[in-house]
């Protein structure tokens, strides 16, 4: 018969292997977001109400081949939304049991334009957020090179988002990278005439690449549009295109090649007091016209500065300057003020000991519709007085999506949506209309 000590000693043994087992299993559960819920920007009717959608869509394309991939990735999706919906599961019931899947089987009928007009719609209010690129994936879906879909999925990707559906499907549980996100730089000229020019050398750089999809001028073009109008969306969807491999098509820009030449010297009047801007103007006319006269001139006064004459060297120096340019007037002000009348001296003491009060102690997010605590910790950048900075929250190993605070009128912003009032008596920060479900203590 085995000793007691020594079966003891077994069991303690066994009880702690299984508990290792399961703390790395949950662990690992945690890293894929398995077991944890979605928090959506929207409500639950409107996520169930689009799973729904998607999945007669995809019972409607199945039931003609059931091979039809847009329609796969539909039902995937519809699964991933709505866990437990009941067409999902009869849907892969009959595919898994290799049977048909007779027209009209869940009822009623779901137009794709409809609804791909509704998620686009839909995508076009909501902040950054993976849910928002979800809802543009699935309009690409429905409409296979919709314009906007392609524009909006490329800007995540400029900034190193993975976009594609199943990256976003992989990543939906997770806090969006909203500090990634950055405000473009607005254009040196007037906002008609950068839109012109931009529209001209898209149409340039498109004849271009239609001759050979790896034209030196028309990459060069094509990021002058970008410089000159980082907003235009011919350019966006240019560049969607050639960095995705597709056929040029859906460029609509009415600018014809002697317009836009004229436009350039009509910029280069009114942007004599910017060198920067006024050298990349004439590089630009002498890719297509190497003999224009104040072109050349211009070109060899530079050289004179010892000032380095080659376009991709003067389109780095005019996207530098004009970058310096913004966040210098960013930073020279303090940022979302509540109004331009300036504050009496009572507010803007109330407001620097909401500061004070706020970033000298760490603070706890309790989020009531998800049943989480998220541990916050602020920061002020600049002087007191301004009542702005950074924040971040953290709950384990996660981190939490807001980034950036601010108190204007006694109210606390943070990424400019979510808003806070301090309560005296309970010593909590309340949500500034009335709801109440969150709080931060």
């Amino acid at each position: 018969m085995t000793p007691l000590p020594k079966m003891k000693h077994v069991a303690v043994c066994l009880f702690a292997l299984v508990l290792c087992c399961s703390f790395i299993a949950s662990a690992q559960a945690q890293a894929r977001g398995v077991g944890t819920k979605t928090t959506f920007p929207v409500s639950d009717a409107v996520v169930n109400s689009i799973a729904n959608g998607v999945i007669v869509v995809a019972a409607q394309r199945l039931s003609f081949n059931l091979n039809d991939a847009a329609a796969l990735k539909l039902l995937q999706v519809g699964g991933r939304l709505s866990e437990d919906n009941d067409k999902a599961v009869f849907l892969k019931g009959l595919m898994d049991a290799e049977q048909p899947i007779p027209s009209g089987v869940l009822g009623g009928r779901v137009d794709e334009a409809a609804l791909a007009k509704y998620l686009l719609d839909l995508a076009g209010s909501q902040t950054p957020s993976f849910f928002r690129l979800l809802a543009y994936n699935l309009a690409g879906l429905l409409q296979p090179g919709n314009r906007t879909v392609m524009i909006e999925l490329h800007k995540a990707r400029q900034i190193g988002i993975s976009s594609d559906l199943d990256s976003v499907l992989k990543q939906l549980h997770l806090p969006y990278p909203v500090h990634l996100v950055k405000a473009l730089v607005p254009p040196a000229l007037p906002l008609t005439s950068a839109k012109r020019l931009a529209e001209g050398a898209v149409k340039l750089a498109e004849r271009e690449f239609n001759v050979n999809r790896q034209s030196p001028k028309g990459f060069d073009m094509l990021q002058f549009a970008k410089a000159i109008h980082p907003a235009n969306e011919n350019a966006l969807m240019l560049e969607a295109l050639l960095t995705s491999g597709q056929p040029i098509s859906g460029i609509f820009t009415e600018v014809t090649e002697q317009a836009f030449f004229g436009y350039l010297n009509q910029a280069i009047e009114t942007a004599e007091n910017d060198e920067n801007l006024t050298l990349l103007l004439h590089s630009v006319i002498l890719f297509y016209q190497p003999t224009a006269f104040q072109s050349v001139v211009a070109i060899q006064h530079a050289k004179k500065k010892n000032l380095s004459t080659e376009f991709r060297t003067i389109l780095g120096r005019f996207n530098a300057a004009r970058t310096f340019a913004s966040t210098k007037k960013t930073t020279s002000r303090p940022a979302n003020p509540a109004n331009s009348k300036s504050p009496s001296l009572d507010d803007r003491h109330r407001q620097s000991n909401l500061t004070r009060m706020l970033v000298d102690r760490k603070w706890t997010l309790v989020n009531r519709s998800t049943d989480e605590q998220w541990f916050f910790e602020f920061r002020i950048v600049g002087p007191v007085s301004y009542a702005q900075g950074r924040c971040t929250g953290k709950r384990g190993t996660r981190t939490h999506n807001w980034r950036q605070w601010a108190i204007r009128g006694g109210v606390l912003i943070i990424d400019n949506y979510a808003k806070y009032v301090y309560e005296e008596s309970s010593r909590q920060w309340k949500q500034a209309d009335g709801k109440d479900t969150s709080y931060i203590r």
